[in-house]
């Protein structure tokens, strides 16, 4: 009875993080190109965060769905540990990213650009971000939802966004 309810448990939490990786895939674009158009690192330095979450979306999904597979002989306790390995590698990925763009700030002030960043267009932007971030809060908050087997897999996913 109790597996019943992790996977329809499961299959809930599967699903958000499947909105939310339409979600990132498509503002992700949209900071992209309006990074590189208003010449804003901030904006560039969130799509890269964007992309950091879509990835981490992304391994919770793989992850769950290889610890969702029975014990087999060769791995008796099935394959839940990589619902922790998902997580660390979302973590070491989020880290390598703020190393370089922490590295490309640096460059900015040693070496600043010839062009102005384009302020209207830089707010818009960061300005729809705020509500994409607030919709993925949505997605994925209700009162921390958890991962059967992986309790901290989504939280940290929603902590990341």
């Amino acid at each position: 009875m109790k597996d019943d309810a992790d996977a329809i448990q499961r299959k809930q939490v599967i699903k958000r993080l499947y909105i939310a990786c339409i979600l990132c895939s498509c503002f992700l674009i949209v900071e992209v190109v309006g990074g590189l158009i208003s010449g804003s690192l901030a904006v560039l330095s969130d799509a890269a965060h964007l992309f950091a979450d879509l990835t981490s979306f992304a391994v919770a999904i793989a992850a769950s769905y290889l610890a969702s597979l029975p014990a087999t002989a060769k791995h008796t306790y099935g394959l839940k540990r990589t619902e922790s390995l998902a997580a660390l590698f979302s973590m070491t990925s989020l880290a390598f990213v703020s190393i370089f763009l922490a590295y490309q700030a640096v460059q900015r002030l040693v070496k600043p650009p010839q062009e102005g960043v384009d302020g209207p267009l830089m707010s818009l932007i960061a300005g729809i971000g705020v509500v994409v971030n607030v919709i993925l809060a949505f997605v994925l908050g209700e009162h921390h939802v958890h991962l059967p087997g992986g309790k901290f897999i989504l939280e940290l996913c929603f902590l990341l966004t």
